[in-house]
C-alpha cells in the first residue's frame, strides 16, 4: 500500500483530529543497560571495588547482640535497666467479654437441655471461668480451653451411650 501525498505518515484514513499534534511513531525498543549489583550476603564479584567506610551511618549504630547472641530486631522503647517503670500505667484489660467462654456456656446448656447429661461439667467450668475473667483473664482463657476439652470428651463418650440407651429402651417396649 502506497501512501498518498494528502495523508501524512501514520495518521490513518481520517488524519489527525483538529488541534492535535502528530504523535511520533515508536521505533524498535532499545535495551536498557543493566547495572550489575552483587546479591546480598555474598562477597562482591571480581571487578567491583571493595566497600568503603562503616556498614552503618553514624546516626544508626549497628545492632548490639542480645543475651542469646542475636542482634535485637527492634529497639526497646520501654524503661531500660535501672530506670523506673511508667508511673500510673495500668495495662488494658485483654478481654472485656470472654466470647469463647460465653459460647462454651451456651453450647453446654443447649447440650444439657437436648440430652439431659452432656454439658453439665463443661457448663460448670464455663461459669467458673467467666467469674474468673474479671480478676485473671489468662486463667479464664486456660479454664475455657479446659472446658472445651471436657465438653469434647463428654460428647465423644456420652453420645454413643445415649444412642445405645435409646435403642435399648425402644427395643424393650
Amino acid at each position: 500500500m502506497s501512501e498518498s501525498p494528502q495523508q501524512p505518515s501514520g495518521e490513518g484514513a481520517f488524519g489527525a483530529p483538529p488541534g492535535a499534534s502528530s504523535w511520533p511513531q515508536p521505533g524498535p525498543a532499545q535495551p536498557v543497560p543493566a547495572q550489575p549489583t552483587p546479591p546480598q550476603g555474598f562477597p562482591p564479584p571480581q571487578g567491583f571495588p571493595p566497600p568503603q567506610g562503616p556498614p552503618y551511618p553514624a546516626a544508626y549504630p549497628p545492632p548490639q547482640p542480645t543475651q542469646q547472641g542475636y542482634p535485637a530486631a527492634y529497639p526497646s522503647y520501654g524503661p531500660g535497666p535501672g530506670q523506673p517503670a511508667y508511673a500510673g500505667y495500668v495495662p488494658a484489660q485483654t478481654s472485656p467479654f470472654p466470647v469463647s467462654t460465653f459460647v462454651l456456656l451456651v453450647v453446654s446448656v443447649i447440650s444439657l437441655i437436648a440430652t439431659g447429661i452432656i454439658g453439665i461439667p463443661s457448663a460448670i467450668i464455663a461459669v467458673v471461668a467467666w467469674r474468673q475473667n474479671a480478676t485473671d483473664p489468662t486463667a479464664c482463657r486456660k479454664r475455657t480451653t479446659t472446658g472445651w476439652i471436657v465438653f469434647a470428651v463428654n460428647f465423644v463418650v456420652a453420645l454413643p451411650l445415649l444412642i445405645w440407651f435409646y435403642v435399648w429402651a425402644l427395643s424393650n417396649q
